[in-house]
């Protein structure tokens, strides 16, 4: 940082101290800003810096839109670059004021952002109504602060992506459980030679403001001299509701992290980000008395089953054998749901002998990464965003490609599908698959989990025939398909003038040229009969539209078609516009979708 920079920085220091987040009164204020699309980018931002050696002193917002704003007490030449990769918008702090600048750290001078740009007012960091004033060349955005709300740890923890891997032995680890499967669990551990000890426990959700639930089990195990096999994970992992975790590195059992997948940032990051000392502080009670004595608390990242969230211990640790009752030990398989203790009678059952009614705790509906050969051969749509917009145009403008594609326009997405193309040779943009009911996408390196049924799908994403969605982990989008249109609209732009020439020398060149046409036209022969004399005036040829606009409304409903899944009819719609190859290409792929179902 120049001479000029760092006194800058100081001068601003006494007016944002308050602003730096936890620990932020003897750090320096913050000097880059980025603007970034979600939640999860702005943890992914803020722990690539730290995981960088960058301070990560400072404070993130989140606006009405669901986009962050984070700020660092880190030097805009090296953090810039960090949140360009992740599709953010740095800024620097210079004079006062925020800026837009390159990944290299250079104040943007211009970047057009709307159609008529607003003056620029006298540099400031805030306005009179403390919110924060951002500069994009000669453009200006507030963030208001009664819209801009503090973004907690708890959130950011929520927004945290988790990556699948294999299970490996550990040397301990944590489970959450119903109570009710408590005493086959215990039994079990036991019988394998584990070291156990158990608390009552809440669970407070991180993605919501509600109220901690009770009636759950936090059991510790470990293998003295040893790790917990794999195989006794796998089995608690099945337990109905069950969370099974470890430790995560650096953290201690202040974070746990679910066995089935590892953390998209570092876990000592996360840990720091946890501890307070850091980009925010938890931001979330204990949901106890304040008499009550200091328990243990954990946060755990677990899987789609129960997401992010805090385990808060309702005791001290006990032994297990202090729960074993005197009774004889339960052996064999473990217990159902329906089977545990805690649940309430089944209902009564009418003349069918089916319950009347029959409820289970809802799951939450994720994703999970397929794997490396489960991944499908085609690809059938595109999802790109406000960045890879104009990338797509240029693209498409220096290929030709615009008339075999189309695009429907999303808020800061569009969905690319393809008519004759192959969209896997596309260089950017997430690579989609269609599964149906109609118009639904996932990320083709995903699937959900857990597996729905069609007419679940079609309930839970509310599909009809006038929407498409697609499912990736940043978001579900949700598109309208009345809005399609060729992908060439989407950098056509105005024509050279046309003077109209209609003048009485090309009248007359008109008439001379209408009246040689009528004597070059070959006679028909006499002895044709009048009925294929009709026919070949009248009929077109076959497969060929009857003009332009005709051909460009059958590719139109061709695309729709396939955008919902209806294959056979968009070939139909192709061969129809005279473009069998197309035609035949979408008839292939029906078959082999035939076949594959």
């Amino acid at each position: 940082m120049s001479d000029t920079e760092h006194s800058d920085s100081q001068t601003a220091s006494s007016d944002t101290e308050t602003d730096s987040g936890a620990g932020a009164g003897t750090a320096a204020a913050p000097t880059t800003g980025a603007l970034l699309a979600d939640a999860s980018a702005a943890l992914g931002f803020w722990g690539a810096a730290v995981s960088a050696g960058l301070d990560g002193t400072g404070r993130a917002l989140r606006g009405p839109d669901g986009r962050c704003w984070v700020e660092l007490a880190a030097p805009p030449e090296r953090a810039a670059v960090l949140a360009t990769a992740i599709g953010g918008l740095p800024f620097a702090r210079r004079a006062d004021a925020w800026y837009a600048v390159h990944a290299s750290g250079q104040v943007i001078d211009a970047l057009p952002l709307a159609a008529e740009p607003e003056p620029t007012p006298a540099p400031s960091a805030t306005d009179a109504n403390g919110a924060r004033v951002l500069y994009t060349g000669a453009h200006r955005e507030r963030l208001d602060p009664d819209a801009w709300t503090e973004l907690d740890a708890r959130a950011l923890l929520a927004a945290c992506a988790l990556r699948a891997v294999p299970l490996q032995p550990q040397p301990i680890i944590d489970v959450l459980i119903p109570a009710g499967l408590v005493r086959w669990t215990i039994e079990g551990a036991l019988r394998r030679g584990l070291e156990l000890e158990l608390t009552p426990a809440a669970w407070q959700p991180a993605a919501t403001a509600r109220a901690a639930s009770e009636g759950w089990m936090w059991l510790r195990m470990r293998r003295p001299g040893g790790r917990v096999s794999v195989a006794w994970q796998r089995a608690l992992i099945d337990l109905p509701g069950a969370a099974v975790a470890r430790p995560a590195r650096g953290g201690g059992a202040r974070l746990l992290i679910d066995l089935r997948h590892r953390a998209a940032v570092d876990e000592p990051v996360l840990a720091r980000l946890l501890s307070g000392d850091a980009l925010a502080s938890a931001g979330a009670s204990d949901d106890r008395p304040t008499s009550e004595p200091e328990l243990p608390v954990s946060w755990l990242l677990a899987g789609p089953e129960l997401g992010a969230g805090r385990i808060l211990a309702r005791g001290a640790w006990l032994p297990a054998h202090a729960l074993l009752p005197g009774q004889p030990p339960t052996h064999g398989q473990p217990p159902t749901q329906a089977q545990t203790p805690t649940q309430p009678p089944a209902p009564a059952a009418d003349a069918s002998g089916v319950p009347e009614q029959a409820s289970l705790a809802p799951v939450a509906v994720g994703l999970r990464r397929l794997s490396q050969h489960a991944g499908p051969a085609t690809t059938d749509a595109v999802l790109v965003d406000e960045h890879e917009h104009g990338w797509l145009s240029r693209y498409l403008l220096a290929r030709g490609l615009g008339e075999t594609l189309y695009v429907v326009p999303g808020e800061r997405r569009a969905l690319l599908l393809s008519v004759g193309a192959d969209l896997a040779a596309l260089p950017f943009g997430t690579p989609l698959r269609r599964i149906g009911p109609g118009a639904l996408f996932i990320d083709q390196t995903r699937a959900l989990n857990p597996a729905l049924p069609e007419v679940a799908r079609a309930r839970l994403f509310g599909m009809s025939d006038s929407v498409a969605v697609v499912l990736t982990d940043a978001a579900a989008w949700r598109f309208r398909l009345g809005k399609l249109a060729p992908a060439w609209t989407l950098w056509l732009g105005p024509g050279p003038s046309i003077r109209d020439a209609h003048d009485e020398c090309v009248i007359d060149l008109r008439r001379m040229a209408a009246g040689t046409e009528r004597l070059a036209r070959p006679a028909v022969a006499k002895s044709e009969p009048a009925r294929f004399r009709m026919s070949s005036e009248i009929q077109p040829a076959a497969g060929a539209p009857v003009s332009l606009e005709e051909r460009a409304r059958l590719r139109t409903e061709a695309a729709t078609a396939l955008l919902r899944g209806e294959t056979v009819r968009a070939a139909e719609k192709l061969e129809r516009a005279g473009e069998a190859l197309s035609a035949a290409r979408l008839f292939e792929r029906a078959a082999r979708e035939r076949e594959g179902a």
